[in-house]
């Protein structure tokens, strides 16, 4: 599990340094660690780009082991799961539910972003993998689920697929998955460094 302090994350012998310490992490929110019990997932950080209205959801994944088909797919519907459960808890947030309160409340040091964070925003998902022939195989993969989820139809139990993006307030401009260095290059051009 990383570490947070101010606007510094450290995991996994990475840091990455944001330009302000509008950051957070799922994890050490006792609102999210309720909801943890009943399968709910976090990605790794969180931060807000207040400038863009864009929050930025970040996910580090060491998948250089192991990549028989069965273990890609496992991994995959993990970084989906991250993923959907996330934007679950954003959209509680938004739609000011008993649990969007709390979690607003244990994150009290944002009430500013709060205060002006709403459908409006997009959302930018990056998970970030160890190797490049690892990220070229999981990133078509991730966009492909991310871009169309199957929904069932009560009326007639007919299976549809709906983009995730149509199934949240908040719209996500950007699902990607990336190796280390280009993630470097990447997040460099949006002010956060990654060492």
């Amino acid at each position: 599990m990383g570490t947070l302090n101010n606007n510094v994350f450290k995991e996994s012998g990475l840091i990455f340094t944001f330009p302000d310490n509008n950051c957070f992490l799922f994890s050490g929110v006792a609102s999210y660690q309720n909801l943890s019990l009943y399968g709910f997932k976090e990605m790794d950080v969180c931060w807000f780009d207040v400038k863009n209205k864009l929050l930025y959801l970040i996910e580090l994944k060491d998948f250089t082991n192991n990549n028989s088909k069965t273990k890609m797919n496992t991994r995959l519907a993990m970084c989906v799961e991250k993923t959907r459960s996330c934007l679950i808890m954003l959209n509680a947030v938004i739609d000011q539910t008993n649990f969007g309160k709390q979690f607003q409340n244990n994150l009290a040091h944002l009430n500013h972003i709060w205060q002006i964070f709403d459908n409006t925003w997009e959302i930018v998902v990056f998970s970030l993998v160890h190797t490049k022939a690892n990220a070229a195989i999981y990133n078509n993969a991730f966009n492909l689920v991310i871009s169309n989820a199957i929904q069932i139809n009560q009326n007639n139990n007919q299976a549809t697929i709906v983009p995730y993006k149509d199934l949240f307030k908040t719209k996500i401009k950007l699902a990607a998955v990336l190796d280390i260095d280009t993630a470097k290059n990447n997040l460099k051009g949006i002010g956060i460094t990654l060492t």
